[in-house]
């Protein structure tokens, strides 16, 4: 793929570690799936890298292609810009809060359970139960992107997939020692990409929250636990690649 090649030694270390990791997979091993961080300054190339792994994922898996990769982002611009399939976090996987919820912050995983349409739609998109199609999840804007945003895609994908978030999270395999969560989505790969300190969240509480000052069994605390521990690798990308206008973000 010409595409690839372009991509820098950082951009191309990110895709290596994400279909490296499919391959072993796919060949029988016992290869823990990949939670990575790709972090990096406006212009370093965070979409280009995001578009390999996503151009690489549905080569390998050309029959369902469309659905091995889902690409989501926090806002309806971000997702314009993330990829021509992308879309919103909140129209994919929609809220686990009620907008009527009084307090948010203590709204709970099991609040605003998806109508049957809405869980066919999912379902439509990345398959079902343990037939789940998807491969791959990306996000893109981390710093956009609140715990409730993380919890609701978690958790209705596993919803999708025949799966509970919360129980996922404290499950342990012998087989994957040390690896939190490593039947999550049914092994699928999840990358999360983005400048931290670039832009407020467009919620409340981001990623990087302390979870201390949460209630436990909030949807907040979902997220920020699934962050803190299912995402614990970082790819930093540091090489300017924007060409042209400067003023054009870089998602």
């Amino acid at each position: 793929d010409a595409f690839l090649l372009c991509l820098n030694k950082r951009q191309r270390a990110a895709v290596a570690t994400i279909v490296t990791a499919e391959l072993d997979t796919r060949t029988g091993n016992t290869a823990p799936p990949v939670r990575l961080l790709l972090h990096g300054r406006a212009g370093t190339g965070k979409s280009k890298a995001t578009s390999g792994s996503t151009r690489a994922m549905r080569r390998l898996h050309r029959g369902r292609a469309h659905h091995a990769v889902l690409n989501l982002a926090p806002t309806g611009a971000a997702a314009i810009a993330m990829a021509p399939d992308a879309s919103t976090i909140d129209s994919t996987t929609p809220s686990l809060v009620k907008r009527n919820a009084r307090n948010k912050s203590t709204a709970t995983e099991t609040d605003n359970p998806l109508t049957p349409e809405q869980l066919k739609h999912l379902r439509a998109i990345v398959g079902a139960g343990t037939a789940m199609s998807l491969r791959l999840l990306n996000i893109d804007e981390q710093s956009m992107t609140s715990c409730g945003h993380l919890a609701a895609a978690l958790a209705r994908l596993c919803e999708a997939g025949g799966q509970n978030l919360r129980n996922e999270l404290t499950r342990e395999d012998p087989a994957f020692p040390g690896i939190p969560a490593p039947h999550l989505l049914h092994g699928s790969h999840m990358a999360i990409a983005g400048d931290p300190g670039q832009l407020d969240t467009v919620a409340a509480a981001p990623l990087d929250v302390d979870p201390t000052t949460r209630t436990l069994d909030s949807v907040e605390q979902l997220g920020s636990t699934a962050f803190r521990t299912l995402f614990t690798d970082a790819i930093v990308l540091d090489e300017q690649m924007r060409l042209g206008n400067e003023d054009d973000l870089d998602a």
